[in-house]
């Protein structure tokens, strides 16, 4: 390595149609979606540039790589997936077939146990519901059943996201714990954390940038979906994400932040769990914890109305089940 470690900064943003080109240092960059929409990033480096998920559709994906284009980049290097949720893979498709895309070990098996069960090849277009599926998290249904009015949004988001004709390219390349990769003068260290928001989830840090893409482990300015993630594992990973030190943490949705809001959504996670747990040990059924489920402090942020009751069945149905540390039978 040469020369002292760099700065992180946020510089001024590049305005464009739909994602946004934000540099945090030099020759590198966050794209960041449009209200909310998922979040990619792209480093330089003279062997060619590594790009950090690649959108939720080919068209966006295409529009990422001509970004990668206009900063200077040149051909791609290697291409990252975060963890396997479409909004984050859906634009592989958009990638040189020579491009190498990198992944954990289960990002690539739980993609291809989806399309296993659906009877659906990596390649082939992917129906409404199983991109869905592949969007939110394999419960999907289980959570929002065909009798709930909230299946009419995600098919409103199925269509806002250009998920119509979506194909699966897999990962061609994957770790389990921890690479690096050494981009000229920069390093770029994948980081398995631990199960959190999925199984698989990898962290994209630049220790001498000050700087990790935390994708879906962090969001920000919006209620997140829970999914099939493992809450409690999951708060846990964001202490640790806090624990790299790294002062620019990109979430995997809304702008750049830093350890204490990674901390602060530790704080939402662990408050829809207690708010679960206390209603729960009053030996309320489901529907019942559902309908009295409240979260005040955090009933402004953007699909809190909409997602919150799955979230509440999501964390019950866990609890019940002994998951999350025995929280209905007394667990810490």
């Amino acid at each position: 390595m040469s020369g002292g470690p760099r700065r992180a900064r946020t510089a001024s943003a590049v305005s464009a149609p739909g994602p946004r080109v934000e540099a945090l240092a030099p020759g590198l960059f966050a794209v960041l979606g449009a209200r909310g929409d998922a979040n990619s990033g792209f480093a330089l480096a003279p062997g060619g540039a590594v790009v950090i998920d690649a959108q939720q559709n080919e068209a966006l994906g295409r529009s990422l790589l001509e970004a990668v284009c206009a900063a200077g980049g040149g051909p791609i290097r290697a291409l990252v997936n975060t963890h396997y949720h479409a909004d984050h893979v859906f634009g592989n498709p958009a990638f040189a077939a020579e491009v190498e895309i990198v992944a954990h070990t289960r990002c690539r098996a739980r993609l291809i146990e989806i399309l296993e069960r659906a009877g659906v090849k990596p390649g082939a277009p992917v129906p409404e519901r199983l991109a869905l599926e592949l969007g939110f998290g394999s419960n999907l249904w289980d959570l929002v059943p065909d009798d709930d009015p909230l299946q009419a949004s995600f098919r409103e988001l199925y269509e806002a996201s250009g998920y119509a004709g979506a194909r699966v390219r897999l990962p061609t390349l994957t770790v389990d714990g921890e690479c690096a990769f050494h981009l000229g003068d920069r390093r770029m260290v994948l980081r398995h954390l631990g199960p959190g928001h999925t199984e698989g989830d990898v962290v994209a840090w630049f220790p001498d940038d000050g700087v990790v893409f935390a994708a879906d482990l962090v969001f920000h300015g919006r209620f997140p979906w829970l999914g099939d993630s493992d809450v409690t594992a999951w708060a846990a990973r964001l202490e640790d994400l806090a624990a790299l030190g790294a002062p620019v943490v990109v979430p995997g949705h809304g702008p750049p932040v830093g350890p204490a809001e990674v901390l602060a959504f530790r704080d939402l996670l662990r408050a829809v769990q207690a708010e679960v747990r206390a209603l729960a040990r009053e030996d309320l059924d489901e529907a019942a914890v559902v309908s009295r489920a409240r979260l005040p402090a955090y009933g402004h942020l953007p699909r809190y109305a909409e997602w919150f009751p799955a979230a509440v069945r999501k964390l019950y149905r866990d609890l019940a089940r002994g998951h999350g540390g025995g929280l209905i039978a007394g667990g810490a």
